[in-house]
């Protein structure tokens, strides 16, 4: 009778939790989708630490039409304000490396552009990712939990440390370093 329970508890503890696998990076994928970050100010990069603004008088500055600011979803205050104007926007593709954007203005022709440079990894910089994972493992029919917290980098070398647990109660520890491109 124990042996028939046994199985029968393990033939649904994998269904339940291939059902909670799915049910969790459905609602990750909802949250993310339909709840984007809100706009930040951004703050100056440190290469321009102490550089002096100057005024100049251009001719003309081309801007994008009004409906620019609606179709950016800029904040309601910036669009009801006429006297703010968007001068271009850029998509930048997600990197785990720092980037830096600089916005350029030719006072002869009145464009703007948007420049990005991804900076170089740092030589050591603190860390403070981390994630938790939920796998299913097809060779031992078990659901595994995972946890991990990323601590230091050194260049492309990020070190933290990860922790296990899968549904027959087995565990693991881990301190490790991992590369990132």
């Amino acid at each position: 009778m124990k042996d028939i329970f046994l199985k029968a508890v393990a033939k649904y503890a994998v269904q339940g939790g291939v059902i909670l696998m799915v049910l969790v990076a459905g609602g990750a994928i909802w949250y993310f989708e339909f709840n984007p970050a809100p706009w930040m100010s951004t703050t100056d990069a440190p290469q321009i630490a102490g550089v002096p603004k100057e005024v100049i008088t251009p001719p003309a500055v081309k801007v994008l039409a009004p409906i620019a600011k609606k179709k950016l979803g800029l904040p309601k205050q910036i669009q009801e304000d006429k006297n703010m104007y968007a001068l271009g926007a850029a998509r930048i593709p997600s990197s785990s490396h720092a980037q830096t954007v600089t916005p350029v203005f030719n006072a002869l022709t009145g464009e703007t552009d948007i420049l990005v440079r991804e900076e170089a990894t740092p030589w050591l910089a603190r860390e403070q990712t981390g994630a938790l994972r939920l796998d299913h493992d097809f060779t031992r029919s078990r659901q595994v939990i995972s946890v991990r917290q990323d601590l230091l980098q050194t260049k492309s070398l990020h070190w933290g440390v990860a922790g296990s647990i899968d549904t027959q109660r087995e565990w693991s520890a881990l301190l490790g370093c991992e590369i990132r491109w």
